[in-house]
C-alpha cells in the first residue's frame, strides 16, 4: 500500500484509475483516507477492448486471477479485456546503442488521454 519515510507517505497508482475516476477524485481520495504526500504512476494509457481481445484485467496471474475480480470497477466493469499503449513517444536517440528499446507509441495516446487535467504543485490538506 504505502510507504512512510521521513514523514512522506507514498503510493503507486496504476494510470487507468486516473483515466476512469479522474485525477482530482483519485488525489482527493488518497489525501482524505491515507494522507498520501507522493504518488507514482506508469507512463501508459489503457483502453477497454471487446471480450476476448487484448489482456484480461485483472490478469490471470498463474491461474489465480481467472476467478478474481477487480475491487474497483474500470469503465463500469470488475472484469474486462484491455490494451495498453505508451502515453508518450519516446526520444529514440536516448536509447541508441542500448539493448532496451521503449515500445513504439501509437495513435492511442491522444484518443485516451486522462479524463481530468493534472494539478501541479503541492496540494493543500482539507480540514
Amino acid at each position: 500500500m504505502g510507504m512512510t519515510r521521513a514523514g512522506l507517505t507514498g503510493v503507486t497508482v496504476i494510470p487507468e484509475f486516473f483515466q476512469v475516476e479522474g485525477v482530482e477524485a483519485v488525489l482527493d481520495n488518497f489525501q482524505r483516507r491515507a494522507r498520501v504526500d507522493a504518488i507514482a504512476t506508469s507512463p501508459y494509457v489503457m483502453m477497454p477492448m471487446p471480450d476476448g481481445q487484448g489482456g484480461r484485467e485483472p490478469p490471470i496471474d498463474a491461474g489465480a486471477g481467472s476467478v478474481r475480480l477487480l475491487d474497483r470497477p474500470l469503465w463500469g466493469r470488475r472484469e474486462l479485456f484491455v490494451r495498453t499503449a505508451p502515453s508518450f513517444a519516446a526520444d529514440s536517440s536516448l536509447y541508441r546503442g542500448l539493448r532496451y528499446q521503449p515500445a513504439a507509441a501509437d495513435d492511442s495516446r491522444g484518443r485516451r488521454a486522462m479524463s481530468s487535467p493534472t494539478r501541479s504543485g503541492p496540494r493543500s490538506r482539507a480540514a
